[in-house]
């Protein structure tokens, strides 16, 4: 009977010892963040931007957005997104600036950078819509990756671009999306500034994941 009792407590102790390894290995494993095609990060610009210093190539960084949550869907807090400087005119006389952004790629905490096919838009009511938290876009009629143009001078351009009218949906630029937005409320002529801790959403045109080390 001992020696029973005896072989019961070693296999209780393996098993015992196979679940704390099996937790530990559990607690060490990546977790995978999904976004669908339509979903959207609420992003907000690291850094200026200005028509009159930009120079075409510059890249720019954004940080996601997570409000009091130390995630938004898997993404941990300390996520960008960087993008380039598609286009980068300064004010001139009676022509004014104009500045076109592209979003390229996430940028985890680690460092670690994923290539998305996203869209730059503006983070308002009338583009997106919160599920459960997660903000989505209602209109995703539009396919491939356009870049929208506004200068400073065309106020209305400019709110059209943002807002996702098709009324300059005609420029593509690979798989790229670009955001163009006049700081005016008149016409004069003057030169594109994006602030830090500027808002804007960037839609993800096809299902995106990451992996996310633990």
């Amino acid at each position: 009977m001992r020696r029973y009792h005896s072989l019961n407590s070693a296999k209780l102790l393996n098993i015992a010892a196979i679940g704390v390894l099996s937790s530990v290995a559990l607690a060490g494993a990546p977790t995978i963040s999904f976004h669908p095609a339509g979903s959207a990060l609420k992003v907000k610009l690291d850094g200026k931007i200005d028509s009159k210093t930009a120079h075409v190539g510059d890249t720019f960084t954004a940080t996601v957005d997570m409000g009091k949550s130390p995630d938004y869907f898997g993404l941990p807090k300390g996520t960008k997104v960087e993008g380039h400087v598609v286009e980068a005119t300064a004010h001139e006389g009676k022509t004014p600036g104009s500045l076109a952004l592209a979003v390229d790629d996430a940028i985890l905490p680690d460092g670690s950078k994923v290539e998305i096919s996203a869209s730059m838009m503006k983070m308002d009511r009338a583009n997106f819509t919160n599920d459960h938290g997660r903000y989505m876009a209602k209109n995703m009629a539009r396919s491939g990756s356009t870049n929208y143009v506004a200068t400073g001078a065309l106020v209305g351009v400019g709110l059209a671009a943002i807002t996702g009218s098709d009324l300059l949906a005609g420029g593509l630029v690979g798989a790229l999306i670009g955001f163009l937005i006049a700081n005016s409320n008149n016409m004069s002529a003057h030169d594109v500034t994006l602030r830090p801790g500027a808002v804007f959403a960037v839609r993800f045109d096809q299902q995106a994941q990451f992996v996310i080390a633990n």
